[in-house]
């Protein structure tokens, strides 16, 4: 058993755990009150193991004293405090604090037999009225805000020991010098350490890219990084037929042209709280949008890096997951577009062919069912995917490969039919999972 004696803490309800002390000496501890005639001032030591009960009770006053006579049974979801944390709270606002310990007639027992203390040794408030429903025991309570709300977390049954702060989820990393990064990262002496430092090394001088940014790890690093940049530098050019105006009519052309499987999209298991999931993905599209539109009103390319980094790296975090699912949403927009000019003899990029040759992916629909269902959620982008994506962006996708230094694939683009019509983002691929993004 440990030897601290603990407050437990319920849903408004305080309970004195007594341990190895008998019930009858939290009795005696009361009676220790000199006189009910006598106005009792609070400046014994709260933690005072033998007049614990009592004391604790004197220094909360009618607050704890309404809150353990209606003690219930402490169930297993009970929040613990420790005493010292108690008298840490209670020693504040109760320097000079007087009660009136006159006789009163136990009305707060009355429901509750497994309390049978006498009503004479009650410390109460004369003139509180416990039955009053609009009373509030903690008007009197707190000295500040900031006690009155320790007072109030300890009611409603909030923890009161620390527990580790919930790490902030970083999405786009702080910039850092690409120069000498590839030194600090890759240590060691194997053939593809030294690949990487060499590939890092010739990067600012190759690309004009002397800083990078780190991109959250998770299976929707590929279309956040792409994304980032073609917002961040104004890029961003969706592909879109003529029958639309803007992204947000998308799910309706979708369920208009006969595409009503799209409605077992999952978004990555990622965004739970919806019913349609229509009315989602409009939801999502018109987050990107209105990203878009602030991004073309927004001349100054620090400006836009500053909103983009407040987003991205927001306490909302649902923010980013309905940006990359709506980027999904565009590319199996553009991936149907594509499919349908392939089927009627229209020309189309080399990419489509090699989409759709995969016995995963014959049609849009085992696209969508095996393919972008799980971006977001237990994989990413595959390399074909890549090419859709700066399709769908508008964007060429120049990613280089630090590992593959001096070989034909060191830089690949995607896709690589626009490389001097289309503007280009530059994206550092240490694997064919993880994109950092690198810029001048």
């Amino acid at each position: 058993m440990p030897t601290e004696r603990r407050l437990l803490a319920r849903g408004g309800v305080m309970q004195t755990n007594l341990d190895e002390f008998e019930y009858s000496k939290s009795v005696e501890a009361l009676n220790e009150v000199e006189s009910p005639d006598e106005t009792v001032t609070t400046k014994a030591p709260v933690s005072s193991r033998k007049a614990l009960f009592s004391q604790a009770e004197i220094v909360m006053g009618p607050s704890l004293h309404q809150s353990v006579l209606h003690s219930e049974v402490v169930t297993d979801d009970a929040v613990e405090i420790t005493v010292e944390e108690f008298d840490a709270a209670s020693a504040a606002s109760s320097s000079s604090r007087t009660f009136d310990t006159a006789p009163k007639t136990n009305r707060a027992t009355a429901g509750n037999p497994s309390l049978n203390l006498p009503s004479s040794d009650l410390v109460t408030d004369s003139s509180l009225d416990l039955n009053d429903p609009d009373l509030d025991i903690y008007s009197a309570d707190a000295k500040t805000p900031e006690e009155e709300k320790r007072l109030k977390d300890i009611s409603a049954g909030i923890r009161m020991k620390r527990s580790p702060v919930k790490p902030k989820i970083v999405s786009i990393g702080e910039k850092r010098p690409i120069r000498g990064y590839g030194e600090r990262e890759w240590k060691g002496n194997t053939v593809n350490a030294r690949a990487m430092r060499m590939g890092y090394a010739e990067i600012p001088s190759l690309l004009n890219c002397n800083n990078l940014r780190s991109i959250r790890g998770d299976n929707y690093c590929a279309i956040r990084a792409a994304l980032y940049q073609s917002l961040v530098n104004n890029f961003i050019n969706v592909r879109l037929g003529q029958d639309l105006q803007n992204i947000t009519q998308v799910p309706d052309w979708f369920m208009n042209s006969g595409y009503d499987w799209v409605q077992s999209w999952t978004f990555g298991h990622r965004l739970r709280k919806y019913t349609h999931p229509i009315e989602k993905m409009k939801e999502c599209l018109r987050v990107l949008q209105d990203q878009i539109d602030h991004m073309q009103s927004t001349d100054s390319a620090e400006d836009r890096e500053r909103m983009l980094l407040d987003m991205f790296n927001g306490d909302n975090s649902e923010v980013d997951i309905q940006l990359m699912e709506a980027v999904k949403l565009l590319m199996l927009y553009n991936a149907i577009r594509l499919h349908e000019d392939n089927s009627t003899g229209k020309e189309v990029p080399v990419f489509v062919w090699l989409m759709y040759a995969r016995d995963t992916s014959e049609t849009p629909e085992k696209l969508m069912l095996n393919h972008f269902n799980l971006v977001g959620d237990s994989g990413g982008l595959e390399q074909v995917e890549m090419f859709l994506l700066g399709y769908t962006l508008g964007v060429t996708l120049k990613v280089v490969r630090p590992s593959q230094f001096k070989r034909e694939d060191f830089i690949t683009h995607y896709p690589d039919d626009h490389i001097d019509d289309w503007p280009s983002v530059t994206m550092i691929a240490e694997d064919d999972r993880h994109y950092n993004i690198a810029m001048q």
